[in-house]
């Protein structure tokens, strides 16, 4: 026979074992996670989406002119460079199964001109930059964007001092290249790319939010501001010195169009960085322009 038990009397033992049990134990601390380098999606944007991938085109030839004017600043120095102008042509020399491309940028063109309240002038910079004609960097560029495998060949004649510059060039386009994200978005997606770079040999993060403001076939439109920050250090100097630093810090903005087909930008970018060196503040800031040669 089925038994029916009042309601209350279940009410009265629930209460009775509420009131005698312990009470939890608190939670457990968390230790807050380490930022680690790679993509954060902030927004996917409207409808359609589609997932950005890079599709070079095997055999492809393209010529972009990088136009860029730099300013420099120590205690007791300053410099004001002329516009470095350097004409490239990009060429897909393959394109992998998994859709990875063999990239080779050969630096066809090497000019300075003439800039307002310079504090060198053209022609102290002229012979030096012709340094630069000739000068290779092959890479291979993963269709998410990420660049890997950069080596550069910058001729047989090149003074050390040079060399080692045109070095940081390969390693700086490893670091600098538009990095897409894993899932599909659309106009109006924001998504920030955190890596750890080395500016002027010193250790520092940067992280880029990016917002898609246009997708047209395989051309996107973008906004860019960059923030960089790095923890107080002692770095190696050339004479085997230690230098301590601190302040780092810096940042950028910029905006264009990117091919995602030719593998080139169409656009504009301001940086700067600054970092105290053994008390000593040094400033750097850049101004750069990329257009494409039809």
């Amino acid at each position: 026979m089925l038994r029916i038990v009042p309601v209350a009397f279940f009410l009265v033992v629930a209460c009775g074992k509420g009131n005698s049990a312990e009470p939890p134990p608190p939670p457990t601390p968390q230790t807050p996670k380490a930022p680690v380098d790679g993509i954060e999606v902030v927004n996917q944007g409207s409808e359609p989406r589609r997932l950005l991938r890079y599709v070079p085109k095997k055999g492809s030839v393209t010529r972009f002119e990088l136009a860029s004017d730099g300013d420099f600043s120590s205690p007791g120095r300053t410099m004001r460079l002329p516009t470095l102008v350097l004409t490239t042509e990009v060429t897909v020399d393959d394109v992998l199964p998994d859709g990875s491309a063999k990239i080779r940028q050969t630096i066809v063109g090497a000019t300075v001109r003439e800039r307002k309240d310079t504090t060198m002038s053209v022609a102290q910079l002229a012979d030096l930059i012709q340094a630069f004609n000739g000068v290779t960097i092959a890479s291979t560029l993963a269709p998410n964007g990420s660049v890997s495998g950069s080596v550069v060949d910058a001729g047989k004649n090149i003074p050390k001092a040079m060399a080692d510059h045109l070095d940081s060039i390969g390693k700086n386009f490893e670091q600098s290249a538009m990095a897409l994200p894993d899932v599909p978005v659309g106009v109006g997606a924001v998504y920030r790319f955190r890596k750890t770079i080395a500016q002027i040999g010193i250790p520092s993060t940067t992280v880029t939010t990016i917002e898609v403001t246009a997708i047209d076939g395989d051309r996107v439109s973008f906004r860019t501001t960059t923030k960089a920050t790095g923890a107080d250090q002692k770095v190696k100097a050339e004479d085997g010195s230690e230098v301590d630093v601190r302040g780092i810090g810096g940042g950028g903005s910029g905006s264009g169009t990117y091919d995602l087909a030719r593998v080139v930008m169409n656009g504009d970018a301001t940086s700067d960085f600054h970092v105290v060196m053994n008390g000593n503040e040094v400033k750097m800031a850049s101004l750069a322009k990329m257009t494409v040669k039809e």
